[in-house]
C-alpha cells in the first residue's frame, strides 16, 4: 500500500472527486502537516473545503517514494498516524484486511471500490 509509485487512471479519476490538487509551497491554508517550505512531503496533495471544515488529504501516490526504502517511512509518517483512512480498490483487487496496517492511530477504514471507472457510468461502493 505504501509502495505505489503512481495513481493510475481510476485512482486519478477518484482524487479529483475529492477535492482539488494543490500546489504545496507556499499554500496557505490547511495543510494537514505537509511541507509547504521546501517541498519534502512532495509537490501536490489534494485539499477540500466544506463549510468551515478544510481538509488535506495525505495522498500516497502523491507523497515522496524511495526507492531503497521498503517500508516507505516518509509516507507512513503521515498516513500512519490519520485515524481515517481511505483505501482506494481498483477493479479486480485483493480484499483490504487492516490486519495488514500496523499503526496505533488509524482507527477507521472506508474501503472504497470503484466499478466502471474512467466511463460515464463510473461508481463508487
Amino acid at each position: 500500500m505504501y509502495n505505489n509509485e503512481s495513481a493510475g487512471p481510476a485512482f486519478s479519476e477518484f482524487l479529483e472527486m475529492l477535492g482539488q490538487r494543490v500546489r504545496l509551497k507556499d499554500f496557505d491554508k490547511y495543510r494537514g502537516g505537509l511541507d509547504k517550505k521546501t517541498d519534502s512531503t512532495g509537490l501536490y496533495s489534494v485539499y477540500n473545503q466544506y463549510r468551515d471544515v478544510e481538509v488535506m488529504f495525505h495522498v500516497s501516490t502523491l507523497l515522496p517514494f524511495t526507492p531503497n526504502n521498503r517500508k516507505q517511512l516518509l509516507r507512513k509518517r503521515h498516513i500512519g498516524n490519520d485515524i481515517v483512512t481511505i483505501v482506494f480498490q481498483e477493479p479486480g483487487a485483493p480484499p483490504f484486511s487492516p490486519r495488514h496496517i500496523r499503526s496505533h492511530f488509524q482507527h477507521v477504514f472506508i474501503v472504497v471500490q470503484a466499478i466502471n471507472p474512467c466511463t460515464e457510468n463510473t461508481q463508487y461502493r
